[in-house]
Order: C-alpha cells, then sequence, then structure tokens
C-alpha cells in the first residue's frame, strides 16, 4: 500500500489552514561489489629488538618475510610497520631482547594467494586480522543513489497517474546506504598451504577463497505533493 496523506499546512499570519496531498514513495537500488586490495595485520616474533623504521631490513624475522614477498612479487613499500612490542622476562630491554612486530601488508587481491603462501610458509609470522578494500566505493554509492531516485520518481508519477493526480514539487526526501559484506572471513594460518613454491597457490590449496564480495543498497523514501491533473 502507498503511503497517501494530507496534512494541514500552517503559514505565519495566514487567517486560514490550506490541506497539502502527498503521496510517499520507497525505493531501493543495489549493487554487489568486490575488494581489490586486502590490507594484512601481520604479527611476526623476532629474536631481537629493533625500533623504527629499521626493523624491516635489521630484524632477521621481518627482513626474511619481506624477502620472500618480494620474491612472490610484493614490493617492499607495500610493507609497512605498526608497532613494535618488547618482550623480555627481565626488567632489563635491550637489543638481545624479543620482539613482536606488527606489519601492515597490502596486497593486490589478484596476488593475494601467493602472499597468503609466503606469509603462512614461515613459522614465526602469523595473520591476525585483514581489511578488505574496494575501489571507488564513493561513485558506486552515487550511482546507486541516482538509481534509486529515479526509480522514486517513476514509481510516484505511476501512483499519480492511477490516482487522477499530477506529480507537484518534493515535499520530503531521505536516504541510507546499507553495506553488506558477504565473504566469510579466513584463517589462513590454519591452512599452512604445502604447495610447491615454483607456481601461483590457488584458494584450494589454501583451504579458503581468496575473494570477497559485498553488497550495497541505497535506499530512498520520497514524500511528494500532489495537484489535481
Amino acid at each position: 500500500m502507498v503511503p497517501y496523506h494530507r496534512s494541514q499546512a500552517h503559514s505565519k499570519g495566514a487567517a486560514m489552514e490550506h490541506p497539502i496531498d502527498t503521496i510517499t514513495v520507497r525505493a531501493s537500488a543495489s549493487e554487489e561489489v568486490y575488494a581489490d586490495r586486502a590490507d594484512l595485520l601481520v604479527s611476526v616474533r623476532g629474536s631481537s629488538l629493533v625500533t623504527g623504521g629499521a626493523a624491516l631490513t635489521k630484524a632477521q624475522e621481518v627482513r626474511q618475510l619481506v624477502q620472500d614477498l618480494a620474491r612472490v612479487g610484493l614490493p617492499e613499500q607495500a610493507v609497512t610497520l605498526r608497532s613494535v612490542t618488547a618482550e623480555t622476562s627481565s626488567s632489563v630491554i635491550g637489543k638481545s631482547s624479543s620482539a613482536n612486530y606488527q606489519l601492515r601488508v597490502r596486497t593486490p587481491l589478484d596476488n593475494l594467494a601467493n602472499v597468503l603462501g609466503a606469509i603462512t610458509a614461515q613459522k614465526n609470522a602469523q595473520i591476525i586480522a585483514t581489511t578488505w578494500l574496494y575501489a571507488d566505493l564513493d561513485a558506486v554509492q552515487d550511482g546507486l543513489l541516482r538509481q534509486g531516485l529515479a526509480r522514486a520518481r517513476a514509481k510516484a508519477e505511476l501512483i499519480a497517474q492511477s490516482l487522477g493526480s499530477a506529480l507537484d514539487r518534493v515535499h520530503t526526501a531521505t536516504e541510507s546506504l546499507l553495506d553488506h559484506e558477504e565473504g566469510r572471513p579466513f584463517y589462513p594460518q590454519a591452512a599452512m598451504a604445502k604447495a610447491p613454491r615454483t607456481r601461483s597457490l590457488t584458494s584450494e590449496d589454501l583451504g579458503m577463497d581468496v575473494t570477497h564480495a559485498k553488497r550495497i543498497t541505497a535506499e530512498v523514501e520520497v514524500v511528494y505533493r500532489i495537484r489535481p491533473a
């Protein structure tokens, strides 16, 4: 059922009240978008403490991981240091203290399987979180909003015509964007793929999906004034 309203408009100083006839229409538009990149938060346990950006080249375990990632096509600048936590059993912290390094590894999705294989091959490295990244989300959202508004207008014109009325100007309009994540979480550390390093890894090798999608929906509600045709 399409909401039909008759409200009273009040003008300052007016002696009489004038009814306003309106119709309310709702419409939506959806699109599925696929991630094109992923940020992996990787924890590496190192045998020595190195602080600052030097950890990427001077901490042995971190350096090894960076080199292994380079071998599968990921440039060094795709790996950044997020934090360093010293681990010691005494009150003295020095270069000989062990440390936990948290790295952010950003990879295109078409190379994600190989990057995961390089990380999980290291016994002291663990993936603890992932963030999926999407290209041109603003453009997708704007396009869906335009589609929703166009559908609302078409529905309103059809309803008004059926009622023997004509559309007037918009009275009010609201919109909302819904972001539905549809991918399932993955646990690459549990897979520990043992596929040959001489070929590209696949989702079957890793026992997980290496793509991620989500559905974006734009919902609109528009209240139109109507007048006799």
